[in-house]
């Protein structure tokens, strides 16, 4: 009977450990992928801001509001898988990216609302390295991490500014509107053309073909050269969030 007990719990046991083994190497998929390159198309939609140090860098800011904007992408990638869990991935997109902005400035003896909105492009160039867990052929999650390096063009920056100061005559605060728009790029413009960071994310592919993305991409390199405040210098950084669909020729 004991003898009987064991070979079954023997047989269930090796059972298991197939099973197991089988399960780690569909998570994990060392074998040589069966194409060393493969190319795939993405589109799909943005939202993008611009951070900046004008609180901490400007006393009268009191205070200001950025708000996330939607843009769009379109691009391709190219997959050099150097395993069937882990490729390097290139890609080339084009993407608009915007938002908008609210700074209401106290200049003592009046005050100042800045109320605009920035809009630009830029060519974009991420190299991702893929890891990849499941079944190409079925279902295959994929961890995206590496830099991006892109280049800006076209663009403007446009704000209203409202200048309230007091009246004597009248004993109200008056208002006076001046409409700006500046390149957004350029010498004379809000941000400097290029930019290099990291992008990170996840994205699913089904039945190998097609692709669903979601993405972070945060700027390293200073953007800003100039703002309506002042000559001053300040720092400021890209972010965009990125989702995507694609498909796998």
């Amino acid at each position: 009977m004991m003898k009987k007990l064991f070979s079954i719990v023997a047989v269930l046991g090796s059972i298991l450990y197939g099973q197991g083994q089988a399960h780690a190497f569909d998570l994990f998929n060392t074998a040589r992928p069966d194409k060393v390159i493969s190319v795939g198309i993405r589109a799909g939609f943005n939202s993008s801001n611009l951070t900046n140090n004008y609180k901490d860098k400007y006393p009268s800011v009191m205070s200001m509001n950025q708000q996330w904007r939607n843009g769009f992408s379109l691009g391709a990638v190219v997959d050099l898988n150097l395993a069937g869990f882990f490729t390097i991935q290139p890609g080339v997109f084009v993407s608009t990216r915007k938002n908008s902005y609210d700074i209401v400035v106290d200049r003592t003896e009046m005050f100042e609302l800045y109320r605009g909105s920035q809009n630009c492009k830029y060519f974009t160039v991420p190299v991702l390295a893929s890891f990849r867990m499941g079944v190409q052929e079925l279902v295959q999650l994929q961890l995206d991490l590496g830099p991006y390096f892109a280049w800006g063009f076209g663009g403007k920056n446009k704000y209203t500014q409202y200048t309230y100061q007091t009246d004597e005559a009248a004993g109200i605060m008056v208002p006076k509107v001046y409409h700006e728009k500046s390149p957004y790029f350029g010498n004379s413009g809000l941000a400097k053309r290029y930019d290099y960071g990291i992008k990170t994310g996840v994205g699913v592919l089904a039945f190998g073909k097609i692709y669903l993305g979601a993405h972070f991409m945060y700027g390293f390199r200073n953007a800003l050269q100039h703002v309506p405040l002042s000559d001053k210098p300040v720092k400021g950084h890209n972010k965009r969030w990125e989702f995507t669909v694609g498909y796998n020729l």
